[in-house]
């Protein structure tokens, strides 16, 4: 009841002074809210920067990881491109089986070895004639005599006597 009693008694400029402290309690207050409300502003914004830099940095580095794996990659193709040259393959193929070959797609490159060992066969098929050819001595028709004229002559008996006997095929017909 003091209280009430005191609030009572309390005279107008009393009742003035203390609304005058309050209103500057109150501005102190609103003061320091606004104080903080800016500190916690920039902190945002310091924050805000920090994550796009850190996305950026992020994001950099995920590009700079995935083109040291490329560029890795790449060079996997291009040494077994160059085995596969040295086997006989022609570069383009041998790019494409290598890339085959690392990318996982085995039906491209089955059918590129196929080709190679194709390619290969082929090749030393053809090395074998031409020693044959080169090792082999000159040929000559009939008894092992150039004379053109016996040769010719022994030709001509020789088709003499494989004439067909054309009264035995009129009988069959």
């Amino acid at each position: 009841m003091d209280e009430v009693n005191r609030e009572k008694s309390q005279t107008v400029e009393e009742l003035i002074e203390q609304l005058a402290r309050e209103r500057a309690n109150n501005q102190r207050l609103k003061a320091s809210l606004d104080k903080i409300s800016s500190q916690i502003a920039q902190y945002k914004h310091r924050f805000s920067k920090f994550e796009k830099i850190e996305e950026q940095r992020k994001e950099v580095e995920f590009i700079q990881k995935k083109e040291l794996d490329d560029l890795r990659k790449q060079l996997e193709i291009v040494n077994y491109a160059k085995k596969f040259v040295e086997m006989g393959m022609d570069e383009k193929e041998a790019e494409e089986a290598a890339g085959a070959m690392l990318g996982g797609n085995i039906e491209l490159f089955d059918k590129s070895i196929a080709n190679l060992i194709k390619k290969i066969k082929k090749t030393e098929e053809n090395e074998a004639i031409q020693k044959l050819l080169a090792d082999r001595t000159e040929v000559h028709a009939g008894n092992g005599h150039i004379d053109d004229s016996s040769s010719l002559t022994m030709a001509s008996q020789y088709i003499s006597q494989q004439s067909l006997d054309v009264d035995a095929l009129e009988r069959f017909k």
